[in-house]
């Protein structure tokens, strides 16, 4: 629902994925599933944020006073100087956010004020988005035994290079041919550096993934496995924000 703010009688339905940034949106005093991060200028309701907090109990949330006071009393945004302690910030101002994939279960007007709220963010941009984007794309991660494992194939290439010149370097000196001194030195490398070692490796994380595939846990990010190998405990809990 969009409208201009303070002509309530200038009102459109239009479908969620038409909003923009900007838009003034009319809370509806049943409740609505939001689609988009916006911030509570006027009203008050109750929103239910288990979707992303995983908190059970609803959460109250209040207009945004500055915002509030100057759209009353000025009724021109662009004639009032704000100072930066008067800047909504969607991290510190989370009690007037009304964040995407929650639920309003009711609001409430005040002063004979409907509960109205002005588009911030949609999309991929929101705080729902954000967390969809690092499950979908996550951060690439350096483990431990990964670093330690680079760091043995680089010790065993160098001994397989050394070997192999002085093997190279003993077999030409006692007059062998080339044929068999590029033969024996290849067989020294083979030796240090199985070459069965990477394949070895990935074939084990692939495996455990098809096991966890089959009791329905999907992995996407395969180089976490060997990292989860090495949990014995797990703590769930409840994060409450403000």
């Amino acid at each position: 629902i969009n409208a201009e703010y303070g002509e309530m009688d200038r009102i459109s339905v239009l479908q969620s994925s038409d909003l923009v940034p900007g838009d003034v949106i009319l809370i509806p005093r049943d409740g609505l599933l939001l689609s988009c991060d916006a911030v509570l200028v006027s009203g008050s309701a109750i929103v239910n944020e288990c979707a992303l907090t995983g908190e059970s109990i609803p959460v109250s949330k209040a207009p945004v006073p500055y915002i509030s006071k100057f759209i009353y009393e000025s009724g021109d945004l662009e004639e009032v100087s704000v100072s930066e302690d008067l800047v909504y910030n969607p991290e510190k101002d989370k009690k007037y956010s009304l964040l995407s994939g929650t639920t309003v279960l009711q609001s409430k007007p005040t002063s004979g004020t409907n509960a109205v709220a002005i588009v911030m963010r949609t999309g991929f941009t929101t705080f729902k988005g954000s967390l969809i984007r690092s499950i979908l794309c996550p951060k690439p991660t350096k483990f431990e035994f990964q670093a330690d494992a680079q760091r043995f194939i680089m010790m065993l290439s160098f001994f397989a290079v050394l070997g192999f010149t002085y093997t190279v370097y003993i077999s030409l000196k006692l007059g062998g041919s080339i044929g068999k001194t590029v033969r024996l030195g290849l067989d020294l490398i083979t030796v240090v550096v199985p070459p069965a070692l990477p394949a070895a490796l990935t074939i084990g994380v692939v495996y455990a993934v098809q096991r966890l595939k089959k009791s329905r846990i999907y992995c996407i990010d395969p180089q976490r496995v060997n990292f989860c190998g090495r949990i014995q405990y797990i703590c769930l809990t409840n994060r409450y924000s403000d």
